[in-house]
């Protein structure tokens, strides 16, 4: 199990269209289980599960995916069990609903886009893989506000597609947002030379928030987000910090270059911008 895939082992069978021997002895041993005696016998012929088990053929679905506890059942006076459900929606098949083990409903995540790998007669989940998030060039408030709006249509619609999407998209923006702006992200307290970082950070860098641009000369240009410009000084004091005129509002930064990445530590929290392409 890894963050991306659910059984790793798996995956290669399951993308081939058929069970791995793990998770083949894995479902035998919980209808064993389930189907005991004589009645379990009778029980177990019109068992879907059985029947995708003996076929042992798994189908794929890719989409957003959302998921939520089914209701709790209760069968022949046994204890109550509760039902897990997970849905992938896309624009061609819509919104399906799936079930599968607490185990892995509680390994997937609440919002993103998946690859669920299932048996086709009971629709019973065996994998998942998560995919890649979509592009996300914009995090900005404004951006941020638009993707709610999004969901909040898609909510009064009853639209279960474009509601898992709009919930993918927020997730994947709420990650590019942890990149660009990380939470752990601290000041170590050893500040590069004056000079080292006086050549090293001349140049153009950009970030879904930012992009900036430092000239040898002192003067440097930031464009946001929302495309508004903004032209300032820089320096760097002897103690390696640098000084920046942004946006009409003077900051202090600890400042550091590794490869093409510059980090600015202000106030505790890190910027995180990558080299522009030609510098």
């Amino acid at each position: 199990m890894t963050d991306m895939v659910f059984l790793a082992d798996a995956l290669d069978a399951n993308r081939g269209g058929r069970l791995s021997e793990g998770q083949r002895r894995q479902l035998q041993e919980g209808l064993d289980f389930k189907h005991k005696g004589l009645l379990g016998s009778v029980a177990r012929g019109f068992d879907r599960l059985a029947k995708d088990l003996e076929a042992g053929r798994v189908e794929n679905v890719e989409g957003a995916i959302t998921k939520r506890l089914g209701p709790s059942a209760l069968l022949l006076g046994s204890t109550p069990w509760t039902s897990y459900e997970i849905r992938v929606a896309n624009h061609q098949a819509g919104s399906q609903a799936f079930h599968t083990s607490r185990e892995l409903h509680e390994h997937v995540p609440d919002a993103g886009f998946v690859r669920l790998f299932y048996l086709p007669r009971s629709r019973w989940v065996v994998n998942l893989e998560r995919l890649p998030d979509p592009p996300v060039s914009d995090v900005s408030m404004q951006s941020a506000k638009e993707a709610v709006g999004g969901l909040a249509k898609a909510l009064k619609a009853r639209d279960r597609v474009g509601l898992a999407e709009a919930r993918a998209q927020l997730d994947a923006m709420g990650r590019a947002a942890e990149k660009v702006v990380p939470t752990d992200v601290r000041s170590s307290g050893q500040r590069p030379e004056a000079g080292a970082l006086d050549k090293a950070i001349v140049g153009s860098w950009s970030s879904p928030l930012l992009s900036v641009s430092f000239d040898e000369d002192g003067r440097l240009t930031a464009q946001l987000a929302d495309g508004s410009d903004h032209q300032g000084r820089w320096s760097v004091d002897p103690e390696g910090r640098l000084h920046a005129d942004l946006m009409g509002a003077p900051i202090l930064a600890d400042a550091s270059v590794a490869d093409d990445e510059l980090t600015l530590v202000i106030n505790n929290q890190a910027l995180m911008l990558q080299r522009s392409s030609g510098q």
